[in-house]
């Protein structure tokens, strides 16, 4: 029994650290969260069902005893009856850790400086029938409250939007392109 008591305080110490070790990389405080250390593969030795059992903390009175208990009680929940000499394997360990919800600042978005049109150059718009002389912006010159019709491209490193005739563009207080489609488009 002391084996087996030993073998559950070094799993539960060794994964409660992984999730403190997370925790503390996440930027929360480690008293903050809770762990819970479950053990999904729990079964009985002559069946292939597994059974989630939550473990005991460390320090348990009788670990052993205590992690038998809790799996004859999920078994009888289960199946409706437990064998007194049931033989219980364990098959896995999980650690579920949870902390509660930080709020996440928006930033205000900015615009870099300078202008955001950056020229014209055709481009093809089968809805009007071939190349349109299309407006060019800089995407990341683009400001909140900005405005604009298409035909016109917005470019970045990332991705280039291209917005069709009849088209409108607005951009939103956290520089996002908010695009509305017309009939030609």
């Amino acid at each position: 029994m002391s084996g087996c008591s030993a073998i559950q305080s070094t799993v539960y110490r060794e994964i409660s650290s992984d999730a403190q070790g997370q925790f503390s990389f996440s930027g929360l405080s480690s008293g903050r969260g809770s762990l819970i250390v479950s053990a999904p593969g729990y079964q009985d030795h002559r069946q292939t069902r597994e059974l989630t059992v939550p473990l005991p903390g460390p320090g348990s009175a009788s670990p052993l005893e205590a992690i038998r208990g809790a799996f004859a009680e999920h078994y009888r929940r289960m199946f409706g009856h437990v064998h007194p000499t049931l033989a219980v394997q364990l098959i896995t360990c999980r650690l579920v850790a949870t902390s509660p919800a930080r709020a996440v600042p928006n930033r205000l978005a900015t615009a870099r400086d300078g202008a955001a049109g950056t020229g014209e150059r055709p481009v093809f718009f089968e809805s009007a029938g071939g190349f349109v002389t299309t407006a060019v912006f800089d995407r990341y010159r683009l400001a909140p409250g900005t405005a604009f019709e298409g035909p016109a491209v917005v470019e970045e490193r990332e991705s280039t939007a291209v917005v069709p005739p009849g088209a409108t563009v607005r951009v939103d207080d956290e520089l996002n392109l908010m695009i509305r489609l017309g009939s030609s488009g």
